[in-house]
């Protein structure tokens, strides 16, 4: 039975632009909450500046999440293995389900030009994404081609090149909802920022590549695109 799994030091590949992502949407996000505190406040003489505090806090904790982050999804992409047996492909994976595909329910097999390689289903939530630093990529591609013709993509589309993008269009609409006085402003931003929300989160709960954890965490969403639909109805109404 075929059995692919990552090559030693892998992670190593990826390290470098996970870190520097994550590092920026979180100053990014750091800016904009500080900036939405700061329109909002009511400035008064006696003001105490808390930037002194505020920063070297907020420094030390994006410290300690990008290490944890970080040391867990080394964890989860190490334990990533694919499996082929009786024309049927399954991945494995830390705190995920197995997920298997049959030769005949494969829709497309796509091959990315980061090398990435995507196995899709039936549905949209069968989908397999195996990574590019797999151990024999061109074993594991001509075998994939003797199950369904693997499509080699030349260039990628917007949404994958420039899908980290993103979190700072939504930063953008949190900014224009919490901090605006137009209202105008206020129902398109929270408008977009309420239908991404919902969608985000109804995607992310169906998605079989995303651990328990994080789909709980997802939850924490609920109460953000709550606190929108709010402070939507008291500006509008104000």
């Amino acid at each position: 039975m075929p059995h692919f799994t990552i090559r030693e030091n892998g992670f190593d590949a990826i390290k470098k632009k996970v870190l520097v992502r994550t590092l920026v949407v979180m100053i990014a996000a750091m800016t904009v909450g500080l900036t939405i505190s700061t329109l909002n406040a009511k400035h008064e003489k006696d003001d105490v500046n808390i930037l002194p505090y505020f920063i070297p806090l907020m420094a030390v904790f994006i410290a300690y999440r990008m290490y944890s982050g970080t040391k867990k999804l080394k964890t989860s992409f190490e334990s990533f293995t694919l499996n082929i047996a009786d024309n049927v492909i399954t991945r494995e994976q830390n705190n995920l389900n197995p997920l298997s595909i049959s030769s005949i329910e494969i829709k497309e097999i796509i091959k990315n030009t980061d090398g990435t390689i995507v196995i899709k289903g039936l549905t949209a939530s069968d989908m397999i994404c195996i990574p590019a630093q797999i151990d024999d990529p061109t074993g594991l591609e001509v075998l994939l081609n003797s199950l369904h013709p693997v499509t080699v993509k030349t260039k990628d589309n917007l949404l994958r090149k420039y899908g980290f993008l993103l979190s700072f269009v939504v930063m953008a609409l949190m900014l224009g909802v919490y901090a605006a006085t137009n209202k105008i402003i206020v129902v398109v931003c929270g408008t977009l920022l309420t239908g991404f929300l919902g969608w985000s989160i109804y995607n992310l709960q169906q998605n079989k590549n995303v651990d328990t954890k994080v789909k709980r965490g997802v939850w924490w969403m609920a109460i953000v695109l709550l606190s929108v639909i709010g402070v939507m109805i008291l500006k509008l109404s104000a």
